[in-house]
This record gives structure tokens, C-alpha cells and sequence, in this order.
């Protein structure tokens, strides 16, 4: 799995500054432009991923995290392949939604990590990766129909980042 990312190139990073609020969105880097830093990298931790880079000067970079209600993340269950999007939830921080999951079995305990692909719903190339962890699923609302939805606590702490990584390159060629 190490070799994954290193082929990803990622640069260490340390977060200098955030959105003062419970609800925030933001972190900022102080790694930018003349790290190889560019705007649509994927940001991760160890335990998993963070968001994405949106603004970079010389020497800092915006990261908007995966709680952003603008950020969608293609992605699939990690035991049984069932893709969706994930995006922001009505919980907070530690509540994150996976949607649109046309039906597919997914159940507590299971995780949740990027596709690499794109959804049919936004039919965007995704910016992340895929196998990049997100979390794991706390519930399930309504459970094997058209509306359901998976509550996912992110494997990251988005309130206490300290240190994040900027995967620089894209290995697998999801993207030019």
C-alpha cells in the first residue's frame, strides 16, 4: 500500500491556520506553489483522507476538507465494491454521508474509502485516487432503497489536524 502513495509523490505538510468555527472547512498548509503544490491535489493523513487543495500561493495552500457541503467524493465500500458519493452531513464534523448508492447492500461497521472513478451523478473526473481510506459507516437511513444513506465517521480528525500529506502526482492516470 506504501508504494501506492509514494508513487503519488506526497509532500509532508504542516497545518498552520483553520476556520475558527466547530463547522469549519478549511485548513491552511505551509506548503504551496514552489513545493509542487497545485490546486484539485488530494490532502490525507495516515488514517485516511482530508480533502482537497483549492487555493495555493508560493509558499501556503487552502485545503477544503471533505466536511465542505461543496465537496463530493466519488467513492465505494470497501467490502462489497457498492459505489457512491460521499459528501458532507447534517451532523457535523464527524458526520459525513455516503449517497446515491443505487440500492447497494451497505451496513454498519463497513468502510468507506475513494473510488477513483467517476459518478454517474456528477459526472466529474475524480480528483482522488482510488483505495484512499474515508471512514467507517456509524448507521444506515433507510436501509436497501432508492433514498438510503450511510452516516460515515471519518477515519481522519478533521478538528485536530496537525500534519497532512499532498499527493502531488496521479499514478493510476485517473487524470492528466
Amino acid at each position: 500500500k506504501a508504494s501506492g502513495l509514494d508513487a503519488a509523490r506526497p509532500v509532508s505538510a504542516r497545518v498552520i491556520g483553520q476556520s475558527p468555527t466547530l463547522w469549519y472547512s478549511t485548513i491552511v498548509i505551509d506548503r504551496g506553489s514552489g513545493d509542487g503544490v497545485r490546486a484539485g491535489q488530494p490532502v490525507v493523513t495516515g488514517d485516511g483522507l482530508v480533502g482537497q487543495v483549492t487555493t495555493v500561493s508560493g509558499n501556503s495552500a487552502v485545503v477544503t476538507l471533505i466536511t465542505d457541503s461543496e465537496i463530493g467524493v466519488s467513492a465505494r465500500v470497501s467490502e462489497n465494491g457498492v459505489p457512491g458519493v460521499v459528501q458532507a452531513g447534517p451532523g457535523g464534523p464527524d458526520d459525513l454521508l455516503l449517497k446515491y448508492t443505487n440500492r447497494g447492500r451497505i451496513e454498519k461497521g463497513w468502510n468507506v474509502e475513494t473510488a477513483g472513478t467517476t459518478s454517474a451523478s456528477d459526472r466529474l473526473e475524480s480528483v482522488y485516487p482510488p483505495g484512499i481510506p474515508i471512514g467507517s459507516i456509524t448507521s444506515v437511513t433507510d436501509p436497501e432503497t432508492d433514498s438510503q444513506e450511510g452516516h460515515i465517521k471519518p477515519f481522519a480528525d478533521l478538528r485536530r489536524l496537525e500534519f497532512v500529506q499532498v499527493l502531488t502526482a496521479r499514478p493510476n492516470g485517473n487524470r492528466p
